[in-house]
């Protein structure tokens, strides 16, 4: 398909999983997505490509989505059309702003790296990122919300303040924290989904997991070549909370990303947050993990933050911005 080879031309290690991505047969979250795809052409070759989305589910009813972004540095000319593109396809489904980068939904990746501080000058190997900024703010899109990137050695230890909160959560009556049972994905997903629905409901871009959503994304992580640590707190018969860390790899060191850590508003201000952290942080080192990334928090979460950079060691490593475009409807 000329998208992927479009994609290709600009990402050489693009990896086959990203083209899986775009299969119903095997993505069940293109069932409540309509999808077009945009290729830009130059001298007969693949420019650029972008996507463009309505998810059915999404809170916000006149906001499309749009994703998957590539044009090479300086193609400003590329990147207008291509968004043209996608901006007039979202018009004609009834949306007044697009929304993005993301990777087809926000359950997935969520914008695009940004460098603002002398701390995070980028590599020559980030060339293409910078050049998506420069690209996407030439085309007049205006930011709409950062999400942070933090990187913690686990080898620290854990503040006195988490450890005393931590402890004084495991003494709630009926509380346990246990480990996913692979063996159960069908009941084990249904209470996935509770947990992140109940959570997340208030979180800016939220878009409810279906049970089927869930379901692949559990047969997912068991596949994964190395441990996934996918953790379920419940008081008595009750999900109260979910933590889940995905294995990666980072130049020469392992690396554990925190990817998710929610707890359902029946059960918050009880010290669960500190006490998923603290198992966490002790099945990390367990792993032989020596540093753990905690990603993507939004900006303006306040609370998860500043558990976060209490962390000893604790840094914001990188910048995701989202972005925003007003749609003329012809």
């Amino acid at each position: 398909m000329e998208f992927f080879r479009a994609r290709r031309r600009l990402f050489p290690a693009l990896q086959e999983e990203e083209v899986a991505r775009f299969d119903a047969r095997r993505n069940p979250f293109l069932h409540r997505i309509d999808l077009a795809l945009f290729v830009a052409r130059k001298g007969g070759e693949a420019s650029g490509c972008v996507a463009a989305a309505v998810d059915h589910l999404y809170p916000e009813p006149d906001v499309g989505l749009f994703g998957f972004f590539a044009a090479g540095p300086g193609e400003h000319d590329t990147a207008a059309a291509l968004l043209r593109a996608a901006a007039g396809w979202l018009a004609q489904r009834g949306k007044s702003y697009m929304v993005g980068p993301v990777g087809l939904h926000t359950t997935g990746e969520i914008g695009v790296e940004v460098f603002d501080s002398p701390e995070a000058i980028p590599r020559p190997s980030d060339g293409h990122r910078v050049s998506c900024r420069e690209l996407l703010e030439g085309a007049g899109l205006s930011k709409l919300k950062d999400f942070l990137a933090y990187r913690w050695d686990c080898r620290e230890s854990l503040p006195e303040r988490i450890l005393r909160v931590s402890e004084r959560a495991w003494r709630m009556p009926g509380l346990k924290v246990r480990a996913v049972d692979w063996r159960r994905l069908y009941r084990e997903a249904e209470i996935f989904a509770g947990i992140y629905n109940a959570a997340l409901s208030t979180n800016w871009g939220f878009s409810p997991l279906t049970h089927r959503e869930a379901l692949a994304l559990l047969r997912q992580y068991r596949s994964w070549p190395e441990p996934v640590l996918l953790l379920l707190a419940e008081v008595g018969s009750r999900p109260a909370g979910v933590l889940l860390a995905l294995p990666t790899r980072s130049p020469g060191r392992p690396l554990l990303r925190l990817a998710l850590l929610a707890v359902v508003p029946e059960f918050r201000r009880r010290g669960i947050h500190a006490l998923l952290i603290t198992v966490a942080a002790r099945a990390a080192r367990e792993y032989g993990h020596t540093s753990v990334e905690l990603s993507l928090v939004a900006e303006d979460n306040g609370e998860v933050r500043r558990l976060i950079e209490a962390l000893p060691g604790s840094q914001l490593v990188r910048r995701h911005r989202v972005y925003l475009g007003r749609l003329e409807k012809g």
